[in-house]
């Protein structure tokens, strides 16, 4: 059985040293950055294969690009580990890294599929209750998950996330005037 503190190490390359990704420029990603420095969650959505795993990604390298330190960016995907809980990707942190998140420094925390997870609304509620201070908190979600955070009983647990669902398109059109005969689905961000 594959730890979750095996797959961190997998997850987390730029603890080890240099990352980069390839990434093409898009709109929405000017739109994430506005509510990186607001204590807010982000809740990146859309279907699958529109590119939120790579946002996350773009998220993780300008941090590092900017001077956030490296070994404080804590990226997990809940793809296969549907059992298991956010605070235990958090503790298998801590002991790999020898680091705790009530004491030092500020951390950036992305959580991608956590659709799949069980009771994820409740467990991150408990996350941002303990840690919202010192940990930027990103989550990423199919349509399910959309519909799951603009649900009232999930407002009235956090009151405290961005949410930015994220085009079906995957470029930008004004790189592209030439296509006259998309329709692309409108960017809503709710705060």
């Amino acid at each position: 059985m594959v730890k979750i503190k095996d797959v961190l190490r997998d997850l987390n390359p730029w603890w080890k040293g240099e990352f980069e990704i390839e990434y093409k420029q898009r709109e929405i990603y000017e739109q994430i950055k506005k509510f990186m420095p607001l204590p807010q969650i982000i809740a990146l959505t859309g279907l699958r294969r529109v590119g939120k795993t790579t946002l996350m990604r773009k998220i993780i390298e300008d941090a590092i690009e900017n001077g956030f330190d490296s070994r404080n960016i804590i990226y997990f995907s809940f793809d296969e580990f549907r059992e298991a809980e956010i605070r235990g990707v958090m503790r298998g942190y801590e002991e790999l890294m020898e680091k705790d998140f009530r004491r030092q420094g500020k951390y950036l925390l992305l959580l991608d599929e956590i659709q799949k997870l069980s009771n994820w609304e409740n467990q991150l509620k408990s996350i941002y209750d303990l840690f919202g201070k010192k940990v930027k908190i990103i989550i990423s979600g199919s349509e399910s998950l959309f519909i799951t955070l603009t649900s009232n009983h999930f407002r009235e647990h956090i009151q405290s996330e961005c949410l930015i669902q994220i085009p079906h398109l995957l470029w930008n059109l004004s790189d592209h005037a030439t296509l006259t005969h998309l329709k692309m689905v409108d960017l809503a961000v709710f705060e």
